[in-house]
């Protein structure tokens, strides 16, 4: 008997997982009557087969409104094309949950705000808006995403947080950057809902402290409270707000970063830069913990206008090069113009960094390279999520390490061209190190 040939797992449709599909009527807006299909619920998007026409599939990411009413499910495209589902019968209820829930999980995703593990989740209305929308507000390790169904996902992370209490039956989330969030008719859940995110938020917190205390374990109590507050999230605090807590505390630092693959580069920047806006982070991934740092450089005709990053991750190294001031201004600014927006630079990487969840490829990768199946989880945050795009506008270039002398060379090669290059969009690039990147991986697990 000849043996069996091995099972073959298919490979996931462009199109998603198939989730619900119905009967039904379908009009499209271009039409003047409805007519026979099955509508399929996938992952992705929603798939139209009309019995008497041509198929017909709407993204998520292209979509920009779903309505339930009247037994009524109605898909508007960012096109402006209207697509009604009706005639559902019993499905009715089944297939607008699975739409409206579907389309608010990929957006998440669309919009990099997935995270490992949930916390929890609940069903509410986010009643500080008017009217009230109904929405899921679910619990990530490190935010609250609010995602309502009839609308785009909100991301808040906890560090935004001012304070959250009960009134009422309402759970009233207080934030920096999106006021005052109200959450209502979650019922008997609400207690429950209200201390699995204070878990949440303290965990975050916990982390932070416990990560500080690995790599700083001479760090008394003062100084531990405080440098957590600076470093939440994983954070990387300028050498003068630490300076502030204590001068010893940033030696400390900095001799992570010394003891770290990256050390020589290290010292190699900071005889460069401007010393008052470094700014050393500590993230904690699965069982590691990396370090991270931004350096300035101003430079003059030999390069500079940049901003230096790099995260000693497990394997693969690489710089990754902002650009600070508009290139065709960088020459006229004076030494405090440039010290001002870059200390300005640096305060909205390390927000962007955090907010895109310390994902580094979308930073780097080209169009054309976002335009592939590989990376193309990617391409609708690309152009709509706008901490990725201020870190796109502002990147030009990435110094892969594979030999200290090669990476100096790249690393001088690069910020001249920062120096000689007429359009701010321009980036540069060592087409001889290409074949490094599918050897090198310098995305931290996690």
């Amino acid at each position: 008997m000849e043996p069996s040939a091995p099972e073959q797992t298919a490979p996931e449709s462009s199109l998603g997982e198939k989730l619900f599909e119905a009967r039904c009527k379908v009009l499209f807006s271009s039409q003047q009557n409805p007519t026979d299909a099955l509508a399929e619920v996938s992952s992705q998007g929603l798939l139209v087969k009309p019995d008497a026409s041509g198929s017909t599939f709407a993204a998520y990411t292209e979509t920009a409104k779903i309505e339930a009413t009247n037994y009524r499910v109605s898909l508007t495209t960012t096109s402006g094309t209207i697509i009604v589902l009706s005639q559902l019968g019993a499905n009715y209820d089944q297939l607008a949950q699975k739409l409206t829930e579907s389309w608010g999980d990929a957006m998440a995703r669309a919009l990099l705000m997935v995270e490992p593990k949930v916390y929890y989740e609940a069903s509410c209305y986010l009643s500080s808006q008017r009217p009230p929308v109904q929405c899921r507000a679910r619990i990530y390790e490190t935010a609250l995403v609010v995602l309502p169904y009839n609308g785009l996902p909100v991301r808040i992370p906890f560090s935004e947080f001012a304070g959250v209490e009960i009134e009422s039956y309402k759970v009233k989330v207080t934030t920096s950057s999106h006021g005052t969030v109200e959450l209502t008719k979650l019922g008997n859940e609400t207690q429950f809902f209200v201390e699995k995110l204070r878990e949440a938020m303290k965990s975050v917190e916990a982390a932070t402290i416990e990560t500080i205390r690995e790599m700083v374990p001479s760090a008394n109590f003062d100084e531990l409270q405080k440098l957590s507050r600076l470093m939440i999230e994983g954070r990387a605090a300028c050498r003068t707000d630490v300076e502030a807590i204590s001068p010893a505390l940033w030696v400390k630092l900095e001799k992570c970063v010394e003891l770290s693959p990256v050390a020589d580069s290290y010292r190699y920047l900071t005889e460069q830069a401007e010393s008052s806006l470094e700014a050393v982070g500590l993230r904690k991934s699965k069982d590691s913990v990396y370090v991270w740092f931004m350096l300035p450089l101003e430079g003059g005709k030999s390069g500079g206008n940049v901003v230096a990053l790099e995260v000693t991750s497990e394997s693969g190294h690489a710089t990754y090069l902002f650009r600070v001031m508009p290139r065709g201004g960088f020459s006229a600014a004076t030494h405090d113009q440039f010290i001002r927006e870059a200390a300005v630079l640096i305060h909205d990487l390390n927000e962007a960094i955090i907010a895109t969840g310390f994902r580094r490829e979308p930073i780097y990768l080209s169009e054309d390279q976002l335009n592939t199946p590989e990376y193309s989880k990617y391409l609708h945050a690309s152009k709509h999520l706008e901490p990725l795009r201020f870190l796109r506008e502002h990147f030009f270039g990435r110094v892969i390490h594979v030999t200290f002398d090669q990476w100096k060379s790249d690393f001088t090669d690069a910020i001249l061209f920062n120096t000689t290059a007429a359009d701010d969009g321009s980036r540069w690039s060592k087409s001889t190190l290409d074949f490094i990147e599918s050897l090198q991986a310098d995305e931290p697990p996690g």
